[in-house]
């Protein structure tokens, strides 16, 4: 179990969207229980931005894997305070890469990945399981997921 470093409170006020312009008033208990969430997935897609606050985040789409080998989507966020450390997360990360992913995560039923690791810390599969395993696993796997997205 994580220790006893829980936030809570309260969190209330208006979110705007950049894009839209449109504004949703948010009320939500903030309860950060330092729980982490641990996967192998492969990267699908990276996308970064540059945020208003002169930041970046780089946004990566996956397939995971579960503990049994079913395959999900799973998101990543990771924010950098600066273009080099952008550079080092887009140079780690390529397309069609298999990682181990562990971080804190928010789950939700609208979003396209209904779980998103946030800021994770990652490594390569290698030494914990064999890359080719892995992307046998997912090779064959993923056939599952293709089939619930047409569904």
């Amino acid at each position: 179990m994580p220790k006893n470093n829980k936030i809570s409170g309260i969190v209330e006020g208006n979110i705007q969207n950049t894009e839209t312009g449109e504004t949703t008033n948010v009320r939500h208990y903030l309860f950060c229980s330092g729980f982490e969430f641990t996967a192998i997935a492969k990267i699908e897609n990276i996308e970064s931005y540059e945020l208003p606050d002169n930041s970046f985040q780089v946004s990566v789409d996956c397939n995971g894997l579960d503990s049994v080998g079913f395959v999900f989507r799973l998101g990543l966020n990771f924010t950098a305070d600066s273009e080099a450390q952008k550079d080092r997360i887009l140079n780690d990360l390529k397309v069609n890469s298999v990682f181990i992913f562990r971080g804190s995560y928010t789950a939700g039923e609208d979003a396209p990945q209904h779980i998103v690791l946030n800021d994770p810390h990652y490594e390569p599969v290698y030494p914990h399981f064999s890359e080719e395993e892995i992307r046998k696993v997912f090779s064959i796997n993923e056939k599952g997921l293709e089939k619930s997205k047409k569904a």
